[in-house]
């Protein structure tokens, strides 16, 4: 295989040609990224010319071995693009005379770009919640300092100011300075000062203060309580489309109902305990969207078994193609609008499309 580079948007990948041709002068080039697969296997099912080859995908995935998640059959290849159409996660781009093509039909619609997560901006609070459950930490979260306007008077009798810097302490808006000079031949010289601009009125300096120094009085104080709109809250929200796995995890734990995530594939993860092996966790190790785990151990006699969180799953497959016990598997499974498997006819359909 040889390799392309092509620099995204946010950061530099490199893109393996798994198969190219010219058709109908125009070049055509399938391209593969291996970081961004997950190993579903959906593109090697409907491969209309079965050209495409599921590399050992749990091996893979814990880094026991070095290799492709997908290869293809020298020689094979239609070109016809179908598998980066269902490709979820953007792992597979056929390429035309170097051009990226979009090949998202409306019976289709899989591919990560049109499953965008819809962020309402109103109803954020910028809480970091969903920044800290998104296992790919594809989130990122900042909140802006929050601005309260605050009117009052502040004084300071400095003549009873010992410079003990206690209302320097406490003060949280860094208000307050206290210089000190000191010499043999003269007395200490201390000087106080308050920016007044900085202050929140919260009276701790003068709570603190042995001496009665620092008097304030806050006269808009009590009527912040009383306001109608309570200030806005604002920040920063941002996603890395090539870390998102479409879990729905930021959504479901949202209190505010700032997120949407609509799942490109559904299905009904089946897991046959009595297959599944004693002290293997490849599923779990591999798992893209943490919904595989095994609780914790009370005791080290304890058994337990493999447990599953279905609002997490994404249903992409990884853990049946890895699972050489074939005890997970997926029932009425859909990509878009359509069952998977695809039969024959389906493929042949979209192949002409």
């Amino acid at each position: 295989m040889t390799t392309a580079e092509s620099t995204a948007k946010d950061q530099k990948r490199t893109l393996v040609i798994l198969a190219e041709s010219t058709v109908k002068d125009q070049k055509r080039t399938l391209v593969f990224d291996n970081e961004k697969c997950a190993g579903c296997g959906i593109c090697v099912g409907t491969c209309p010319s079965e050209d495409l080859l599921l590399g050992p995908v749990g091996a893979i995935k814990r880094g026991l071995v070095e290799g492709s998640l997908i290869s293809h059959k020298d020689g094979e290849c239609s070109l016809c693009g179908l598998c980066s159409a269902l490709c979820v996660y953007g792992a597979l781009e056929l390429h035309i005379n170097g051009e990226k093509q979009d090949l998202q039909l409306d019976l289709l619609k899989t591919s990560l770009s049109e499953f965008e997560i819809e962020f309402n901006e109103e109803n954020c609070v910028y809480c970091k919640i969903c920044e800290d459950v998104c296992p790919t930490e594809a989130i990122e979260v900042t909140r802006h300092p929050i601005e309260l306007k605050f009117d009052g008077t502040i004084t300071v009798n400095s003549e009873n100011c010992v410079g003990c810097e206690k209302c320097v302490e406490v003060c949280n808006t860094e208000a307050i300075s206290v210089t000190r000079e000191t010499s043999f031949y003269s007395e200490p010289k201390i000087e106080i000062s308050i920016d007044a601009s900085k202050c929140n009125f919260c009276l701790s300096c003068e709570l603190v203060c042995p001496n009665d120094v620092i008097n304030v009085n806050c006269v808009k104080c009590s009527s912040l309580r009383n306001l109608k709109e309570k200030p806005k809250i604002t920040g920063d929200w941002s996603i890395d489309k090539n870390k998102c796995v479409l879990c729905g995890r930021c959504a479901i734990y949202c209190s505010t109902d700032a997120l949407k995530v609509v799942k490109p594939i559904s299905g009904e993860l089946i897991i046959d305990i009595s297959k599944c092996p004693k002290d293997c966790t490849t599923c779990v190790d591999i798992c893209p969207t943490k919904s595989l785990y095994f609780p914790p151990k009370r005791s080290p006699f304890d058994k337990v078994e493999l447990q599953f969180i279905e609002d997490h799953c994404n249903f992409c497959g990884v853990c049946i193609n890895a699972c050489k016990d074939k005890a997970i598997y997926i029932k009425n499974r859909t990509i878009g609008k359509m069952k998977l498997p695809l039969d024959s006819l389906w493929i042949r359909w979209i192949h002409l499309l």
